[in-house]
């Protein structure tokens, strides 16, 4: 994470969750410490996750949504 942080060339990082099937505290500590710096820069992190995962359903139930970006996307995007 800390390297794509440091190398992204826009102003936004987007984290593709869509192949992942399990999020922990571990995994929504990293996208909140993220979060953190890209929000003190002025930028955005958003989170790619497949409808119906356990990955969005965990960021919807923990309110990540209403901080970062959650884009639900289909596994061909």
């Amino acid at each position: 994470m800390d390297e794509a942080l440091e190398t992204r060339e826009k102003r936004r990082l987007v984290v593709d969750l869509r192949q992942t099937s399990y999020i922990d505290s571990a995994g929504l500590e990293q996208l909140l410490a993220a979060n953190r710096k890209l929000a003190a820069q002025g930028d955005r992190l958003t989170v790619r996750v497949l409808p119906g995962s356990q990955p969005q359903t965990v960021l919807g139930v923990v309110g990540f949504g209403t901080i970062m970006d959650v884009e639900p996307a289909t596994g061909a995007e």
